[in-house]
C-alpha cells in the first residue's frame, strides 16, 4: 500500500512538471517564454566556421515566431522564406547597464550547410534594437574564420590562414554595441 501511495504522489509531480516551451510553430509565443526558452551562453565563447554546425541548440525557432520579435526589414535579409531555412538558438548573454540590461540573442541560421551567425540585441523592455551577422561558414577563401566573445562583450571578429612559407596570415575586428544603439568597430 506504501508502494502505490508512493507511485501516485510522484507520477502527480512528475505531471505537474512545466512543458517545454515550443518555438518551432506558427503560434504566438509570449515575450518571456521566447527568452526563457533559449540558454545562457557563458563566456568568454568561441566557434570557428568549420564547427558552427555544433554550436547550435537542438531546438528549433519558426519564422513565424521570430518575426515577433525581429522586424521584417532585418528578417527579409535573412532570407528565411524557403522552408529548407532552418533557425536555432547558440544562446543569450545579458549584460547589466546602468540599471539596464541589454539581451544578446545568438542565432544560427542554415540553409543547403551554409551556416551564419547572427548576434540580436535587445533592449530592457524585450524589444528589437539591432542585429550582426558575425560569422558564417560560406566563405572559399582558404582562411579560417573565427568568433570569439569575452564578457564585455565584445564579438572579436577574425580570419587566419598559413601561407605555403610557414607565415601567418590574420585579420581581426572586435565589434561591441554602443550607446548610440549600433555595433561599433572597437578593434
Amino acid at each position: 500500500m506504501k508502494h502505490v501511495l508512493l507511485i501516485v504522489v510522484l507520477l502527480s509531480f512528475l505531471a505537474c512538471k512545466d512543458k517545454p516551451i515550443d518555438l518551432s510553430g506558427d503560434s504566438p509565443v509570449k515575450t518571456e517564454d521566447f527568452f526563457k526558452a533559449i540558454r545562457p551562453l557563458k563566456l568568454p565563447y568561441g566557434v570557428a566556421d568549420t564547427n558552427l554546425h555544433k554550436a547550435a541548440d537542438t531546438m528549433r525557432i519558426g519564422a513565424k515566431v521570430l518575426a515577433q520579435f525581429v522586424p521584417d526589414s532585418v528578417l527579409k535579409t535573412w532570407k528565411l522564406s524557403d522552408k529548407k531555412t532552418t533557425i536555432k538558438p547558440v544562446g543569450k548573454i545579458v549584460k547589466e547597464k546602468n540599471k539596464e540590461q541589454e539581451i544578446y540573442v545568438l542565432l544560427d541560421v542554415s540553409k543547403n550547410k551554409v551556416h551564419s551567425l547572427y548576434a540580436i540585441v535587445f533592449n530592457t523592455q524585450l524589444q528589437y534594437v539591432t542585429s550582426k551577422l558575425l560569422l558564417d561558414n560560406s566563405a572559399q577563401d582558404g582562411y579560417v574564420h573565427l568568433l570569439s566573445i569575452n564578457r564585455e562583450p565584445t564579438f572579436l571578429v577574425g580570419r587566419e590562414k598559413i601561407t605555403s612559407d610557414n607565415q601567418l596570415m590574420y585579420t581581426r575586428n572586435g565589434w561591441a554595441f554602443n550607446d548610440a544603439g549600433i555595433f561599433m568597430v572597437v578593434i
